[in-house]
């Protein structure tokens, strides 16, 4: 049995960038996971614009996804 991965707070807003860095969302990317996961609609409903900014949601979505799958 694996053991559950704790869960990192959500960022309050979108961490700085580097100077010369653009971090956009592919909204084809985010539209597909949401399609896939009906609870992944109620985080961003729940937390967009409340305490996220929709770039911010799916940055730290993103992020936490790879970081998943390096772990693989």
């Amino acid at each position: 049995m694996t053991q559950a991965i704790p869960h990192p707070p959500p960022l309050a807003s979108a961490p700085p960038h580097t100077a010369g860095v653009v971090v956009q969302v592919d909204e084809q990317y985010a539209a597909f996971a949401l399609q896939s996961d009906r609870r992944l609609a109620e985080q961003v409903s729940r937390l967009v614009p409340a305490k996220l900014t929709r770039q911010a949601f799916w940055l730290n979505y993103f992020s936490h996804l790879h970081a998943l799958k390096l772990r693989v």
